[in-house]
Parts: structure tokens; C-alpha cells; sequence
């Protein structure tokens, strides 16, 4: 049901905050992890710095902490920085989303990791972090999908719209004998008095009950504060102000 979907998000396109950090985030922790270990493992310099006084774990965490947490931290913060110029200003919100970030972020350098530990070349290393990253990110999701989509299949768009249209005629039958009743009931408030064209016409209009304008007749013209007002018969419900020429006033 593309057609139904919001036009900001049709208009924007695909390439998002979240497109970023479940798609591409994962790419760029892979380039920077990928070879961190297996490339001094393929060209012997592991050997020499196994053999400082450091444990392996400790070395191995510290080399990864410097290429992966740093780059991690870094889009965290960015992430963040974007929603808050966005108009994010719930600091549990923030906080979350940056945990969240951090945690998908962190497990991905640690599949990084296993991978460095269990391999020997660097370009094995890469294939086997891509080909990760393609079943995780991409193959899975969409198997997931197509599972669900097989299992219970949504409605067509055509019978979502008929559904919509059908419950908006039920509604409208429904109060059908209250709307006509609204229109065939006889008007309750003259003119608002934002259709007056001044507050002299508007001090005229509440005039009408003065003794001045009692015993007129229907074509009698009344001065009520300086503005003259031409009387309307009592079945007409409009009442507008109107100007008159010097000789048709006549004073009262």
C-alpha cells in the first residue's frame, strides 16, 4: 500500500537516519575492524606483538576499542546531533536511541572480532564480514517478510480503500437525519461581528431595541449613534448596516 503512505516519506526517499544505522553503519564498522588482527596475523608481526609483556585479550581489546569505538562514538553522537536539529528534545528518547545505536554498533565490531580471531587472511576476513552483513542486514529481514506476508497476507490496497469509503458512507447515513435537520432549522445569531464594518454600525445593530426604533415602520430609516439604519423586516433575519446619502436621512 505504497500509495497510502505519507507524502514526506515518498518525497524523501528511502535514505534516512534509520537507513543509516541498520545499513550503513554496519558497513563502515566492518571497513574499519575487518583486518585489525588477521592482517599482522598474514604478515607475522602478531608473533612479535604477542610476545610483549601484554595479554592477547588485552591487546586484542585495545586495537579494536581504537578502531571500532572510536568510529562508533563518533556516529552516536552525529545520530544524536541530528535529531536534536530535527526538534528531539526528550532527553530519555535521546538516550535510548544512543543505547540502542551503541548496542547494534558494538555487535557488529564483535563479530568483527570473532571473525579476526578465527581467520588468517585479511581478504577472507573482509568476504567472510560482508557476506555476515548481507544475511544479517539484508537476506534475513526480507525471508523474515516474505514468511509473515505467506502466513497472513494483507488485503489489496483496492478492498483497504472500499473498507474506507464504505465505513465513511456508514457514518454518513447514520447522521443523515441530524444534518438535515441542522440545515432546515431557521438561523439562530444574526451576523458575527467580525461583518460589521465598523463599531459605530455594530453599536447601530444593538440599537434596535432603543425606544427609537419601536413604532417605525418597515421603510422608516433610524439614527442610532450618528449611523443611520436602513429597518428590514422582522421575517428577514439579516440585518447589514447600511450607508445613506444626506437626503435620505431623516431624524428621529
Amino acid at each position: 500500500m505504497a500509495g497510502l503512505e505519507s507524502p514526506a516519506v515518498l518525497a524523501a526517499g528511502r535514505f534516512d537516519l534509520a537507513f543509516v544505522i541498520v545499513l550503513l553503519l554496519p558497513l563502515l564498522l566492518i571497513a574499519a575492524t575487518y583486518d585489525f588482527w588477521s592482517r599482522d596475523v598474514e604478515n607475522g608481526s602478531a608473533r612479535f606483538q604477542l610476545a610483549q609483556p601484554i595479554s592477547p585479550a588485552r591487546l586484542v581489546l585495545m586495537r579494536v576499542a581504537v578502531r571500532g569505538g572510536g568510529l562508533l562514538a563518533g556516529a552516536t553522537l552525529i545520530a544524536c546531533m541530528a535529531l536534536v536539529l530535527a526538534g528531539a528534545r526528550d532527553l530519555a528518547g535521546l538516550t535510548g536511541f544512543a543505547a540502542i545505536v551503541l548496542a547494534y554498533g558494538l555487535f557488529w565490531i564483535a563479530l568483527t572480532t570473532l571473525i579476526n580471531l578465527f581467520v588468517r587472511a585479511s581478504t577472507t576476513a573482509a568476504l567472510a564480514a560482508g557476506t555476515a552483513w548481507l544475511v544479517i542486514v539484508v537476506l534475513l529481514p526480507g525471508a523474515i517478510a516474505a514468511g509473515v506476508g505467506l502466513a497472513a497476507p494483507r488485503p489489496p490496497a483496492m478492498s483497504y480503500t472500499n473498507a474506507v469509503r464504505a465505513a465513511g458512507l456508514e457514518v454518513r447515513a447514520a447522521h443523515a437525519s441530524a444534518a438535515l435537520a441542522a440545515a432546515k432549522a431557521p438561523p439562530r445569531n444574526n451576523y458575527p461581528a467580525s461583518l460589521w464594518h465598523s463599531r459605530g454600525e455594530m453599536a447601530g445593530s444593538q440599537g434596535r431595541g432603543d425606544p427609537a426604533w419601536r413604532g417605525r415602520g418597515d421603510d422608516e430609516i433610524v439614527g442610532v449613534s450618528g449611523v443611520f439604519t436602513r429597518a428590514v423586516p422582522a421575517g428577514r433575519r439579516s440585518h447589514l448596516p447600511c450607508r445613506l446619502t444626506t437626503a435620505e436621512k431623516r431624524t428621529s
